[in-house]
């Protein structure tokens, strides 16, 4: 995907539970990709051989209300950026969890459900990512903070945060990291 005069590759793997092996693709049938690090590897490095910038989204994780980063994300986050990836994002049932910079990467492990406000009350941000491309390299990641449910309006649909709850939001993904 070209961004101006960069070229983005971008890759996204589910790597569920040892239950969830139904879903993925196999030769019958179309589905996810289960994640295997040797492979996680080789598409990292045949996106980077097409892309200036590799951003490699995952979802991953156990369906828990612990908001830890557990050892399997850690491995594979930082296996990806090992690989040539650019940026790590992931995603992670019901919680938000930390921002890690490795070897100068950003890392952020889980921006929570976003758009599932029904779970606020695990998690009552989510998180919107900007990513400014100067010279074909990320030079700066904006976070911008939302809120998942209204509680004065009963709406479940993302709200931008502002001013003070926008700093409560900051604060609460720094705490994480």
């Amino acid at each position: 995907m070209p961004v101006k005069d960069a070229k983005v590759g971008f890759l996204a793997y589910y790597r569920g539970s040892q239950f969830d092996r139904l879903f993925f693709a196999s030769e019958e049938k179309l589905g996810p990709a289960l994640p295997i690090l040797t492979e996680l590897e080789q598409d990292i490095l045949s996106a980077k051989a097409e892309s200036d910038i590799v951003i490699v989204s995952m979802n991953w994780g156990p369906r828990i209300d612990d908001d830890s980063i557990g050892g399997r994300q850690k491995i594979y986050a930082q296996k990806l950026i090992d690989s040539g990836a650019d940026f790590v994002v992931g995603q992670r049932t019901n919680v938000l969890q930390g921002v890690e910079i490795y070897k100068g990467k950003p890392i952020f492990y889980s921006l929570g459900y976003f758009i599932y406000g029904t779970y606020a009350n695990r998690s009552p941000y989510g998180y919107i990512l900007r990513l400014i491309i100067c010279e074909k390299k990320i030079v700066r990641v904006e976070i911008i903070p939302v809120s998942l449910s209204n509680v004065e309006t009963g709406s479940n649909l993302p709200e931008i945060l502002k001013g003070q709850k926008a700093i409560d939001a900051i604060m609460s993904l720094q705490k994480l990291s």
